[in-house]
């Protein structure tokens, strides 16, 4: 049996498992599990702490533990576990990690129980989809356009350039945007996620071969704007992408209870880090 535990320190299971702390007169985090629960069954006490029939459970269960051992090999393996820990320390910077440790524990349960009660069935999935679908709209947009410094300078310009010839050559003279400018202004093929937010807003309001009436404001800069051509793309298929759909209809789960807690929760802030 001790070769036994000895080949389990020599392996990193107890290191791995290993919460370092000292011995205190009033238990805290994470100890206070240690000290025992009311209901748990007592199996052992190292120097004033409690290791329970459920602790030992927790321990065999945990990732490293080796399933091959007895229950009486990994009690003495979390009793040395213990002995190791309470050789550390008590320094805040510990206890910090320590109670970190405890929190991101707990709080991965409650990430697995949110996870639980999520639908992520395929017609879930589904749904997301044929809706990621209707709201991209899978078209691109073959754009041109003149930057110009102020709206002043566009509003005068915009009258003259009422035709696609005189857009052209206005980009080649007047535009920021020598490489755009050096081809007419044309800026390729552009998906509509791609664009900035003012020009995505009046994309459904642009007509093939028209100017756009108004400058549009774009990063401190004026854009006066051409629609030359449209098309439609295929969007992927859904079962190239049902596995994404699913690790995001996970994190909006968690995402949405989260922020329902945080309404809910008394939260003092008192210093920035």
């Amino acid at each position: 049996m001790k070769s036994e535990i000895t080949v389990l320190l020599l392996t990193g299971v107890l290191l791995a498992a290993c919460a370092p702390s000292p011995v205190r007169e009033q238990p805290s985090l994470p100890w206070t599990y240690l000290a025992g629960h009311a209901g748990t069954k007592l199996l052992a006490r190292v120097n004033g702490i409690a290791i329970t029939e459920a602790m030992l459970q927790a321990f065999r269960n945990r990732p490293g533990t080796r399933k091959t051992i007895s229950d009486d090999q990994a009690l003495q393996a979390l009793i040395e576990l213990v002995i190791l820990a309470q050789q550390q320390n008590q320094s805040n910077t510990v206890q910090a990690q320590l109670a970190l440790a405890e929190l991101n524990t707990l709080a991965t349960r409650a990430i697995g129980d949110i996870v639980a009660q999520a639908d992520l069935s395929e017609a879930a999935a589904r749904r997301q989809y044929e809706a990621g679908v209707a709201s991209h709209g899978y078209v691109e947009y073959r754009l041109a356009r003149i930057v110009l410094p102020s709206k002043q300078a566009a509003e005068r310009l915009l009258p003259n350039i009422r035709v696609v010839p005189d857009f052209g050559m206005a980009a080649a003279h007047f535009s920021l945007d020598s490489k755009s400018g050096r081809v007419g202004g044309e800026i390729g093929w552009k998906q509509r996620g791609s664009l900035p937010k003012a020009i995505q807003a009046i994309l459904p309001k642009m007509q093939k071969g028209i100017v756009y009436p108004e400058p549009i404001a774009v990063n401190g800069q004026w854009q006066l704007l051409l629609l030359k051509g449209m098309r439609h793309l295929k969007p992927p298929p859904f079962d190239s992408v049902k596995t994404g759909i699913a690790s995001k209809l996970k994190r909006d789960a968690i995402r949405a209870q989260v922020d329902r807690l945080r309404k809910q929760a008394e939260v003092e802030i008192f210093r920035r880090p």
